[in-house]
């Protein structure tokens, strides 16, 4: 459970979204999608985890088959028909809230056994590639778009992270983090889209 002030701050920065929402028209949200997002990994705000920080030239591959390697270890995998890499944010936090469902779900069974491994789990990943960026990516979010949508969305998720990081005890990332040198080589690409994971799914 989160303590009083988590939920409140959860809840306001929740409203804020919402509230960023009733406005936006189609039109105006693919426009701030656009300009934000543009039309290659390195938008004004990029959502690829392994491009955030200042790695070696062999270390997105091993980071891309490090996150590919938790989703298989749950039973999941990407999509074969969306467009999405395995370390895009939208893919790394729907993995985070399948485990986080584990983990209730565990809990209220009383299955100890799985419930530490869920837990365990999460607290790695979290550490290591989702928390790692996302604090990052939040700001940029804000910044890039000071007035809709985007700006709430990135609000919230810094508040989110902020809770999640207390939850699993692990330290959160930074809120400013240059992206890599862009001469490491082209990045390996993955698809994303299902029907109950919007990016993962189970195997056939």
């Amino acid at each position: 459970m989160a303590p009083p002030d988590d939920s409140i701050s959860l809840a306001a920065a929740l409203d804020g979204w919402l509230s960023a929402i009733e406005p936006l028209t189609l039109d105006g949200w693919q426009s701030s999608q656009t300009w934000i997002f543009g039309h290659t990994a390195r938008g004004r705000v990029c959502p690829y985890g392994t491009e955030y920080g200042n790695q070696g030239i062999f270390e997105q591959p091993r980071q891309l088959a490090a996150i590919s390697g938790f989703y298989r270890a749950f039973g999941l995998q990407l999509a074969r028909h969306g467009r999405e890499r395995a370390d895009h944010a939208c893919c790394e936090l729907e993995f985070l809230g399948f485990l986080c469902r584990k983990e209730a779900f565990a809990a209220e069974t009383g299955d100890q056994a799985s419930l530490q491994e869920t837990q365990k789990a999460a607290r790695l990943f979290l550490r290591d590639h989702l928390g790692r960026f996302a604090s990052a990516f939040a700001s940029l979010l804000q910044e890039h778009d000071p007035v809709g949508f985007y700006r709430e969305l990135g609000r919230f998720l810094s508040t989110f992270l902020a809770h999640l990081c207390r939850h699993f005890d692990v330290p959160p990332g930074p809120a400013m983090l240059r992206l890599r040198p862009e001469d490491d080589g082209p990045a390996p690409m993955a698809c994303g889209g299902s029907e109950e994971l919007v990016q993962l799914r189970l195997p056939s």
